[in-house]
């Protein structure tokens, strides 16, 4: 049973482009419905009120309020049309969902009602030029109640799997989370599960074995590998030697954020070598 309602993150001043066409290719011909999320962002009000309280400065904040949404609702319009032609011509089940807010808290918030969130990864850190400090996909990723793919620009579709597994219940939470929500044509696919032997402990064997059955019940022959070194070192080169891998991890033994953000592993893997990775966590 794969996904039934997938969320298509837009926070109102970038159109996720790569994430609609993402979920387009990779659910085409399923009975998937694709929720488009449309946030009008509204946190800039509350700095108004730093700007003064005398008469002239309160006219001007409200012409500038007054402009600033309709500007940006005009805008959002523009990506809501965007969406829905897209959809309308792949053919596909669609909503669209228009707030104004917080985009955080209004994506956190629908995601409780949904199978899947897809993101595209640079256009939300292109928000505020480009920095890796931009707060909106790590609020996402540490608050989402589903699970979360987030999509590169330059992206192709999964022709292998990359699964970091420690033995430890988030790697194979995440590992099972997938197979329930791929469509089968990505499970069908080659599989690789990569334990890293970084501090001395490595998954037990019985701990293998178990994770072979379970993919064996899917019907899905996955080769596993045992590396030493650095967890996130070696599982990005792993990516680096499949083709057109899709990434799936837990927490693997360590901060999920350390893991994404640290510059070694995260830029190689989402920015460098464009690779979707499937995210969820407990």
């Amino acid at each position: 049973m794969a996904a039934k309602r997938v969320l298509i993150v837009s926070d109102g001043s970038q159109f996720s482009e790569s994430a609609l066409e993402f979920a387009l290719a990779v659910y085409k011909g399923s009975d998937v419905q694709l929720a488009g999320i449309f946030v009008q962002d509204l946190s800039y009000l509350s700095m108004l009120t730093l700007m003064g309280s005398d008469e002239l400065m309160n006219t001007f904040n409200f012409r500038f309020v007054e402009e600033s949404l309709k500007a940006g609702e005009s805008k959002v319009k523009g990506y809501i049309d965007e969406f829905r032609q897209r959809c309308k011509e792949a053919n596909v089940h669609f909503e669209v969902l228009f707030e104004k807010g917080s985009a955080p808290a209004e994506i956190i918030h629908e995601s409780t009602f949904c199978d899947l969130i897809i993101i595209g990864y640079q256009s939300f850190f292109a928000n505020i030029g480009g920095r890796q400090d931009d707060h909106l996909l790590r609020d996402v990723l540490s608050e989402a109640q589903c699970p979360v793919v987030v999509v590169p620009e330059a992206w192709k579709v999964p022709g292998s799997v990359v699964f970091g597994f420690d033995g430890k219940y988030e790697s194979t939470y995440a590992l099972r989370q997938f197979l329930y929500l791929m469509p089968a044509g990505v499970l069908q696919v080659p599989f690789r599960s990569v334990s890293v032997d970084e501090d001395g402990t490595l998954p037990e064997d019985h701990q293998m074995q178990q994770l072979q059955s379970l993919m064996n019940a899917h019907g899905i022959n996955m080769t596993s590998i045992v590396k030493k070194g650095k967890a996130g070192e070696e599982i990005r080169k792993e990516v680096e030697s499949q083709t057109s891998p899709i990434l799936v991890m837990g927490s693997y033994g360590r901060s999920l954020f350390s893991m994404l953000f640290h510059h070694s592993a995260s830029d190689s893997i989402l920015r460098s070598q464009q690779v979707p990775v499937f995210i969820t966590h407990r």
